[in-house]
């Protein structure tokens, strides 16, 4: 409804290397391209690994990705 309607969109996308980069996100953006967003309200969102400390300083297990 919000493309229907022309209304104005930031799509954020996370990309993560190994999990959401390469084909993952290239069909993103076919979809994305598909509705009409275009390129210009699109950010990919680099992936970080700040919250490790948080799951360390727990005593957790560290199940987020390693980053590249």
């Amino acid at each position: 409804m919000l493309v229907k309607h022309k209304a104005k969109l930031e799509v954020r996308m996370l990309v993560v290397p190994g999990c959401t980069d390469g084909d993952d996100l290239k069909a993103r953006h076919a979809y994305l391209d598909s509705l009409g967003i275009p390129k210009e309200s699109r950010v990919e969102l680099e992936y970080h690994d700040y919250a490790r400390s948080k799951y360390q300083a727990l005593g957790m297990v560290d199940t987020m990705p390693k980053k590249i």
